[in-house]
């Protein structure tokens, strides 16, 4: 998305019903849908970063526990949802936009859009030219169908570059592949009470931790653009310079027959840029202004951006989802889960809720959800074959969610981890990684645990 944080000029007892409203959405992308063109079976997960997935699964778990629904003002508009929350931003399309889905002027720009629906699998979304000089795209409406708005600025100054204008397009529909346009509505209402905090709450301890927690935020801002990018970067055909050149072109925003310009050279250089960029910002002082900077933005700088499609174009999961032709058909068991050295409770009761961790597991996997049960006492707790077995989703990873159950208090979630699942072939496999357990606050945990993952992958055809 294009756009940053709009501006929301409403109390925070308001912001905070609205977001609640929205847990009557579907909170999961849609996993696997049929394309028509050169990518024919392609999922969310195939697009979305490590970081992202891992985030995304967390943004709504933010507040799945809040029960306010006694609040007068939540009675008042349940019911509403998102046809509520969207009616501001389609009122003012309405009145300051022009739709273009059937107007002929705009079909180069339509098929376009049909395009890249076809290639990312989703349905076309309604298309709006807004009238601003200013550089922008972005999708909106909580609600299906979307809307997808493109400002005549950006129009104009992609007029001699219809591939680039396919790109930025593609990056926008990645966004409604990936289910962001939700999530990154919560994302700013949460990133806003975080900073809420901080003015209206004493305390440096509480100030610091509700800037990390909307640091957090901002970082799985940015990971969602990474997202996005690949959407735009698999609508182009795997261009590369095509996608670098429509990025930079959002940093100096000259169109393509600028007569200052040389004739003989059509491009920028992107690796010329992130030198440039490298030089700068090794400079002192320079690096700290600039580290600051990319910590509050909810967009990765260009230069990283650019580099960041090497990377997955030269990439087996790329390959792979270029010539996948079907969607997968094998079933993925997972056979055993063990967590080593966890860390002694925060807050025990006697003879009630001891120091010892009383853990269990929160599984998901692309659609499908798990819990499994509590070993009371154990810091190094394994579970066989927890019956989480399920038909392979191209791309997803498998999330664990270490919670210790409390008898009092309410259970705590202790840490959260992400575990690559590869189904491709036939076998048994075992992955490990160490447990994050600063997802949602900040740990001074300096060991973290290990997380260890037996799964097997069989034919769920013979």
């Amino acid at each position: 998305m294009l756009r940053v944080f709009e501006s929301w000029q409403m109390p925070l007892a308001v912001r905070v019903a609205l977001w609640v409203l929205l847990w009557s959405l579907p909170t999961h992308p849609s996993a696997g849908q049929d394309i028509v063109r050169n990518v024919s079976v392609i999922t969310p997960y195939d697009l979305m970063t490590a970081e992202d997935e891992f985030y995304y699964h967390h943004i709504y778990k933010l507040t799945e526990d809040a029960d306010v629904s006694n609040w007068p003002l939540v009675k008042s508009l349940m019911g509403l949802g998102g046809n509520f929350l969207d009616a501001s931003e389609l009122a003012r399309l309405a009145n300051q936009s022009i739709k273009i889905d059937e107007q002929r002027r705009a079909t180069k720009i339509m098929d376009m859009v049909k395009e890249c629906s076809q290639i990312l699998g989703v349905d076309p979304p309604s298309v709006f030219i807004q009238g601003t000089g200013e550089v922008n795209a972005y999708v909106t409406n909580l609600t299906h169908p979307h809307v997808l708005v493109l400002t005549s600025g950006l129009v104009e100054l992609f007029q001699d570059n219809p591939d680039e204008l396919k790109f930025i397009i593609g990056h926008e529909l990645g966004h409604i592949k990936a289910q962001h346009i939700r999530t990154h509505f919560v994302g700013r209402l949460l990133y806003r009470t975080m900073l809420g905090k901080t003015r209206s709450q004493a305390g440096a301890v509480t100030n610091m931790m509700s800037v990390a927690t909307a640091g957090v935020l901002l970082h799985w801002y940015r990971e969602s653009e990474y997202t996005a990018d690949r959407a735009g970067l698999l609508c182009v055909n795997g261009d590369v310079k095509t996608a670098q050149q429509a990025l930079l072109r959002l940093l100096h925003r000259t169109r393509q027959t600028n007569k200052l310009m040389s004739e003989g050279e059509s491009d920028f250089s992107a690796s010329l840029a992130r030198q440039d960029q490298a030089e700068l910002r090794n400079r002192p002082f320079v690096q700290i202004f600039s580290f600051a900077t990319e910590l509050q933005s909810t967009h990765p700088f260009v230069p990283q951006r650019c580099e960041q499609f090497d990377q997955w174009r030269g990439s087996d999961e790329y390959a792979e989802i270029r010539s996948r032709e079907a969607q997968s058909k094998t079933a993925v068991f997972i056979e055993t889960i063990e967590v080593l050295g966890l860390p002694k409770t925060e807050f025990s009761i006697p003879w009630v809720d001891g120091p010892e961790p009383d853990p269990f597991l929160e599984l998901s996997y692309a659609q499908e959800h798990l819990h499994t049960a509590c070993q009371p006492n154990c810091t190094s707790p394994v579970w066989v074959a927890p019956k989480l077995n399920f038909a392979a989703v191209e791309g997803a990873g498998l999330i664990i969610d270490v919670f210790d159950k409390n008898s009092v208090i309410g259970n705590s979630l202790i840490g959260s981890v992400r575990v690559d699942i590869e189904p491709k072939h036939i076998g048994e496999f075992d992955v490990e990684s160490p447990l994050r357990l600063d997802v949602l606050k900040e740990s001074m945990v300096v060991d973290r645990p290990l997380v260890r993952v037996r799964y097997k992958v069989v034919d769920q055809h013979r």
